[in-house]
């Protein structure tokens, strides 16, 4: 089975947060800050019945 292709956009500098915007094949749509400096990682997500969730969480390295 082929996974589905999502198409991402980044904006951002390089140093800074990242923001990345992805649209699912179900029609949810979701955009990422990543701010790898204090390692948090926010959420916004708009399902498909157009329920809006946010989301914060914190980057975990792993080696």
């Amino acid at each position: 089975m082929k996974p589905p292709q999502v198409s991402v956009t980044v904006t951002g500098p390089t140093k800074a947060p990242l923001c990345l915007t992805w649209k699912e094949a179900d029609g949810t749509t979701v955009t990422h800050v990543e701010d790898f400096e204090t390692g948090y990682v926010y959420a916004a997500i708009t399902q498909p019945d157009l329920t809006f969730l946010t989301l914060k969480g914190r980057w975990t390295k792993i080696i």
